[in-house]
């Protein structure tokens, strides 16, 4: 029973974990599957959302597990600090730039990123 104890995931765990994000509509937002590379966290690092962390707590390994978040406990609070305009001069010509398209990209701040197309207009 201890042994079972320690392996159940916890505050303070190291796990790491294959994910696939979906939006409401079914559509894929993002998944560890597509380069095949897990992501790994320490649970209460601050990693994930303490509502996203909840979800794990008491799984073990093998465990799968679907749940549903609203965005504000999957995501967190807005961050108007990560908000960016893009000139759609930064895409290519193959990228369509759509409203609520998800778009991701290699930036020189982190390795990869998200966004959330809100708005597209054409500049001239």
């Amino acid at each position: 029973m201890a042994e079972l104890e320690q392996k159940l995931i916890k505050q303070g765990s190291e796990v790491i974990l294959h994910f696939d994000l979906k939006l409401s509509d079914g559509s894929a937002a993002d998944s560890t599957r597509v380069n095949n590379k897990p992501a790994k966290l320490v649970v209460g690092d601050g990693s994930l959302t303490l509502s996203f962390e909840d979800c794990l707590l008491g799984l073990q390994m093998g465990d799968k597990k679907s749940f549903t978040l609203e965005a504000d406990d999957a995501f967190g609070m807005p961050n108007p600090d990560n908000l960016h305009h893009l000139e759609r001069s930064k895409f290519s010509a193959e990228t369509p730039a759509e409203e609520g398209m998800i778009i991701a990209f290699i930036s020189q701040m982190v390795q990869s990123c998200l966004a959330l197309c809100a708005k597209s207009r054409e500049t001239r």
